[in-house]
């Protein structure tokens, strides 16, 4: 009866197994799939680009297969099958995290999440070193050629897709380790954003508005300013994402300038909302079956570039 009951607590440690049915469960998984669906089709319309681009190319084309004719081939095939057996062992680990969840076993959900986010954590790095090393050694870039152009905008919109997931592996992560609470409508970290986000902002317009010297004080400060203000209180990402364009990126070329801006302002208070958000909900299998819907696709996506990309 002991070896029972000590069975039963390591099952169900703080997490309720899945229930028979469930409302928002199910339109969970709908907002999923139609996310997926909608994912799915601006894929294939880079896929269909890519492979336009690549059969008007003909013999030319950079290919592992056509060393005589083409160009230079830069690709390190070998590197990448390697990363690519790693994403595929993070789907492994997603799916013990799930099944770890349908039995409702904390310990054993942390740990595979954990794995599932350093598999994918390892693809980004292998990522940005194959990136470097093609950049800085081999001279690729967005406006080399048709090949160059083609291979950052895949590749780099999938990292993008494995990025979105490891942080949002993350928030489900921390989310269930804290354990659940009821929130508030606004918490206090609520209007700590808040505050960072109108006084950065206030700082940098002021700086911006100091600057221009043909508007008028008056529609400077007292028009300009406050239609600055307003979003960066009800939207508190606004302040960092303009410390971040002014600040550490602001060098950058246009596009990584953008959409890094964007993205590192953003992530601080998207994860705390998404923590918040885990924390708050009693359903933590179903949370991690839909991630779990989400890595897959990002897998099943990357199998295909890898095959038309490197191989072909």
């Amino acid at each position: 009866m002991a070896e029972v009951a000590i069975h039963a607590n390591d099952v169900h440690e703080d997490v309720h197994p899945a229930p028979a049915t469930s409302t928002g469960t199910t339109m969970g998984k709908v907002f999923m799939w139609l996310f997926l669906c909608q994912d799915a089709l601006m894929f294939m319309g880079l896929f269909a680009a890519y492979l336009s681009v690549r059969i008007g190319a003909g013999s030319v084309w950079p290919s592992p297969n056509n060393h005589g004719t083409a160009e230079h081939y830069p690709l390190d095939i070998n590197l990448t099958a390697l990363n690519t057996f790693i994403l595929i062992c993070s789907s492994v680990t997603m799916v013990m995290a799930v099944q770890a969840a349908q039995f409702g076993k904390r310990k054993s959900i942390l740990k595979w999440l954990a794995l599932t986010m350093l598999g994918g954590a390892i693809f980004l790095g292998v990522q940005v070193y194959e990136y470097i090393h093609l950049i800085t050694g081999d001279g690729m870039g967005m406006g080399k050629s048709l090949f160059d152009a083609t291979f950052f905008s895949l590749t780099g919109f999938h990292g993008m897709h494995v990025f979105s997931g490891v942080m949002y592996l993350g928030a489900i992560l921390i989310g269930t380790a804290m354990g659940y609470k009821e929130y508030k409508q606004t918490t206090i970290t609520d209007w700590i954003f808040r505050a960072i986000s109108v006084g950065l902002t206030l700082y940098f317009v002021i700086n911006v508005l100091g600057s221009w010297k043909d508007g008028g004080w008056f529609l400077k400060y007292f028009m300009i300013l406050p239609l600055a203000l307003f979003p960066a209180y009800f939207i508190p990402v606004v302040g960092m994402v303009l410390f971040f364009w002014f600040g550490p990126f602001a060098g950058w070329p246009p596009i990584p300038h953008v959409a890094v801006s964007l993205v590192a302002g953003s992530l601080p208070y998207v994860m705390y909302r998404g923590i918040r958000w885990v924390r708050s909900r009693r359903d933590t299998p179903e949370i991690v079956e839909i991630v779990g819907l989400y890595w897959h696709f990002v897998d099943l996506i990357w199998i295909i570039l890898f095959t038309l990309v490197y191989l072909l």
